[in-house]
C-alpha cells in the first residue's frame, strides 16, 4: 500500500483521494493478468472498481524532484495541473493557506505518487483514473484503454470525455450489463443500487458505428 508521512504522521489511501487513485494505479500494475477476466465479472455484478478486489502490493521506488518536473508537462495523462508549481514544496505552500500545513504536505507527496505511477504505466494510472475520478482522464488517454463494453470501469465508456455530456461510470457499467446479457439497444439498465441508468440512442449509435454490435449477441447464459 501507497502511504504518505509528513509532520509525524502518515496518510493512506482512504484519507486522500489522490493517493487512492496512486494506490489502486499500484495494484492494478502488478497485477497478474490471469486475475482479469474475473475481477471484470466481480464488478459487473456490484459496479464497484475491478481494482478494489486486488490485493495489496508494495509500494515502488519513491517519488522524487524528476516525477515532479514530469508532472509539470504532463497535465493530460496525469489528470492534475501542476505545471505552475515548480516543486511539491512550492505546492505545499499555496494549499496550507486554506487546508492547514499537514494535510498540504500530505497532498503535495500523493500528488508526487500520482505522477511516479503515471510515469511507471501510464495504462494502469487511466485505468485507475477512470475508477475512481474519470472526469479527470483527457480523451488523449482513452487510445490506452480497451473500447469493448465488456471492460466497463476500465474502458473508455466509463469516460466523460468519450461522449461528452453523455458516457461515464454508470453508462460504462449499463453497457457491460447489456453486454453480458445479449441485451442490444436496451434503453436502461437497473443499478444493483436499484437505480434505473438510462442508455441514450446516441451511445447504440456510436456502439453501431464502432462494429461493436456483435459484442452483445446473446450467448444464451
Amino acid at each position: 500500500m501507497i502511504t504518505v508521512s509528513f509532520d509525524d504522521t502518515t496518510a493512506g489511501p482512504d484519507d486522500l483521494p489522490s493517493l487512492r487513485i496512486a494506490d489502486a494505479a499500484n495494484r492494478i500494475h502488478g497485477m497478474d493478468a490471469r486475475l482479469l477476466p474475473g475481477l471484470l465479472e466481480s464488478s459487473w455484478l456490484d459496479w464497484a472498481p475491478p481494482s478494489s478486489r486486488l490485493p495489496d502490493v508494495d509500494a515502488p521506488s519513491p517519488p522524487g524532484r524528476d516525477d515532479w518536473l514530469w508532472a509539470r508537462g504532463h497535465a493530460g495523462l496525469l489528470g492534475f495541473d501542476v505545471s505552475a508549481y515548480g516543486s511539491g514544496m512550492m505546492f505545499a505552500s499555496m494549499l496550507a493557506k486554506r487546508a492547514g500545513v499537514r494535510r498540504a504536505g500530505w497532498s503535495a507527496l500523493a500528488l508526487a505518487w500520482c505522477a511516479r505511477m503515471a510515469r511507471l504505466d501510464a495504462r494502469a494510472w487511466t485505468l485507475a483514473l477512470l475508477e475512481h475520478d474519470p472526469a479527470r482522464v483527457q480523451a488523449d488517454s482513452l487510445r490506452l484503454v480497451p473500447v469493448s463494453p465488456l471492460s466497463g470501469l476500465w474502458g473508455v465508456w466509463a469516460s466523460p470525455a468519450f461522449m461528452p455530456g453523455v458516457t461515464g461510470p454508470d453508462v460504462a457499467c449499463a453497457l457491460m450489463d447489456c453486454a453480458r446479457g445479449g441485451r442490444y439497444r436496451s434503453d436502461h439498465v437497473v443499478a444493483p443500487d436499484g437505480r434505473t441508468v438510462r442508455i441514450p440512442d446516441m451511445v447504440w449509435d456510436r456502439v453501431d458505428s464502432m462494429g461493436l454490435a456483435s459484442v452483445f449477441a446473446d450467448t444464451g447464459f
